[in-house]
């Protein structure tokens, strides 16, 4: 009668109902293990876009204490916060690609005549750079330093963006501040703090070996340390890639400072990423996948 009939109907409704949740219900897992299994794919395979690192800290005027306890003075000077990076060292090609005249313009009195400021196997680190491939056999970003680049490259794009190179004593004052420290982070040299910094903790031989220290066998993005920050702001003046300086000894041999991701203290395992850490015998031609740069200004930079 009508009430089977009523009877029926409500458990067909229910099903049609049940059946509806169900297709929800999957359609609401399908959704979630896309977004999950996308954010995976980008954390881990994606390559990360370029970011302009612009930010310059200040260095105040005044006294620090320099190498084994020397008092100099300097003026104030900005310093960039991160070294420069692959994507921005791409700008800088794309501009003196764009412009014939701007690579006379930006080359250094003593470089050598026809000297590019393309970096070693420039080709295959910015392919890497660009589809987060490995580079050497380490994984690259447009947001890890640029390597290979020789003196003469490093001044022409600080002057390029206006800058200049900073001298190794505006370096070390940058890395260490005012208080003679022997880290950016003070004098704690136990393995939990250098694990702020990408040192030799992690370095391998094996460039995909597994990184269990500070996270990186080699390079590591510019950005990925924090805790290697100087008191005055600059990060990775500890680890990551030595960098040059403006500072010529010996006629052709550039000052380079600063700890890289490999270096070590002579017949140890440690980590040699001391501030007063300086090298003197490479010639400005010199070039290494351990070594970058960073920038200065004598003024502050526009808003």
């Amino acid at each position: 009668g009508a009430q089977d009939r009523a009877a029926i109907a409500a458990i067909a409704a229910a099903k049609k109902a049940q059946k509806r949740q169900v297709v929800w219900a999957s359609l609401g897992v399908f959704a979630l293990l896309w977004i999950v299994g996308g954010a995976l794919w980008w954390k881990f395979f994606a390559a990360p876009g370029p970011t302009d690192f612009r930010t310059m800290r200040e260095v105040p005027a005044g006294e620090f204490l320099y190498q084994a306890g020397e008092k100099l003075t300097l003026p104030a000077f900005w310093i960039a916060e991160h070294e420069i990076t692959i994507g921005q060292y791409a700008k800088f090609l794309d501009a003196l690609a764009a412009d014939p005249t701007l690579a006379a313009r930006v080359a250094h009195p003593e470089q050598p005549k026809g000297k590019s400021h393309q970096p070693d196997r420039w080709d295959t680190l910015a392919e890497a750079a660009r589809t987060a491939k490995p580079f050497l056999g380490a994984k690259v970003t447009l947001n890890h330093p640029i390597i290979l680049v020789d003196w003469f490259d490093a001044w022409a794009y600080a002057k390029w963006k206006g800058q200049r190179l900073p001298t190794e004593q505006e370096w070390e004052k940058a890395a260490r501040g005012t208080d003679g420290r022997r880290f950016p982070w003070g004098n704690d040299d136990s393995p939990a703090a250098l694990r702020r910094a990408n040192t030799a903790l992690d370095f391998s031989d094996n460039p995909q070996a597994e990184a269990t220290q500070d996270g990186w066998n080699r390079w590591a993005p510019v950005d990925a340390h924090p805790g290697d920050v100087s008191p005055f702001g600059a990060h990775d003046m500890a680890g990551n890639v030595s960098e040059w300086t403006a500072t010529v000894v010996n006629k052709d041999q550039a000052v380079i400072r600063g700890g890289n991701f490999g270096s070590r203290k002579p017949g140890t395992a440690m980590p040699d990423v001391e501030t007063t850490k300086r090298v003197t015998e490479n010639l400005r031609l010199f070039r290494s996948d351990r070594l970058g740069f960073r920038t200065v200004s004598d003024t502050a930079p526009a808003p």
